[in-house]
């Protein structure tokens, strides 16, 4: 994520789509950046996929935009942003995840941005099995954003797993992606790795790469030791962190367990990038050695 000109805003609920816009048109201003909302009333679409073809189909999609319009244009005139371009756009013929992949291949937008949970308090608002899909499949950095707001100088985090594997671009990736947002936002970066699977060249190969590119950045590279979960956790809460930047489920292993247990666990914001291509083009995460891969419960070393 090295350029920001332009972000999309998933608006589903009008509450959650209202947190959603606020923290775009925070980023907005910083970079310059071009604002959609996008609707896509994913719960009406598959009552109306089963009246595919038929007059009772054509008016439930009818209903459906004018309901689509309503929301964005109630949503657009809830903030005051003339100094932003705000533009909308709805999707009444495919689910949630459909309608915003095809979005993104249509706008190529820098970075998506979307409100999924309401607080901490109410745990049984988790993640359902849809929004978990699309935060997998989802092909441009994902900002999974809370109604805690942030502060005046936002404080981010680059959360670098290497538990399962190193990817030099994939964790270069994440450095980028944060010392850029946090430059850009006038805000604080801490830089952490976990997992670091002892004195493996290739693993003080990617510790030495990131070194190199995060002087300047963010001050030192730290390196948690212990259980990541207990590591990372701690460290958001001790540091007042804002947004946690890391690869998304589908990059950090095959299973996702550490970005979507912090996902699921902690109250913070999320930038979530997508996988990158490592140095031959491959993607997905490589092992460090078989002990590597029987700790993420995998067998041969393979590109995903």
């Amino acid at each position: 994520m090295n350029a920001l000109h332009s972000m999309l805003v998933i608006a589903e609920r009008i509450s959650e789509a209202q947190v959603a816009l606020q923290k775009a048109s925070v980023v907005a201003r910083h970079f310059g950046a071009m604002i959609e909302l996008f609707n896509c009333d994913a719960e009406r679409n598959w009552g109306m996929r089963a009246l595919n073809g038929s007059h009772a189909g054509e008016l439930a999609r009818a209903s459906c935009r004018v309901d689509s319009r309503r929301l964005l244009e109630a949503l657009r005139g809830s903030i005051a942003a003339e100094d932003i371009v705000i533009k909308t756009s709805y999707d009444c013929e495919h689910t949630l995840h459909e309608g915003v992949e095809r979005k993104i291949a249509e706008s190529r937008p820098d970075l998506v941005v979307w409100c999924v949970t309401t607080s901490s308090e109410e745990r049984e608002s988790r993640l359902s099995a849809a929004e978990w899909h699309l935060i997998r499949v989802c092909a441009a950095p994902l900002l999974l954003t809370r109604r805690r707001s942030w502060a005046p100088q936002p404080r981010l985090l680059a959360a670098i797993d290497l538990s399962c594997g190193a990817l030099v671009p994939a964790a270069l990736a994440v450095l980028d992606a944060a010392s850029h947002l946090a430059e850009g936002c006038e805000g604080e970066l801490d830089i952490v790795v976990v997992g670091t699977p002892g004195e493996h060249a290739d693993a003080q190969g990617v510790l030495r790469r990131l070194a190199g590119r995060a002087s300047g950045r963010g001050g030192p590279v730290d390196i948690l030791e212990g259980s990541p979960q207990v590591g990372l956790a701690r460290r958001v809460v001790d540091h007042a962190i804002d947004v946690v930047v890391t690869q998304g489920p589908a990059a950090t292993d095959p299973n996702g367990r550490l970005a979507e247990w912090l996902i699921a666990e902690l109250d913070c914001d999320f930038l979530l990038l997508p996988p990158v291509a490592d140095d031959r083009g491959a993607l997905g995460v490589n092992d460090f050695s078989e002990a590597g891969r029987a700790r993420c419960g995998r067998g041969a070393p393979s590109a995903t």
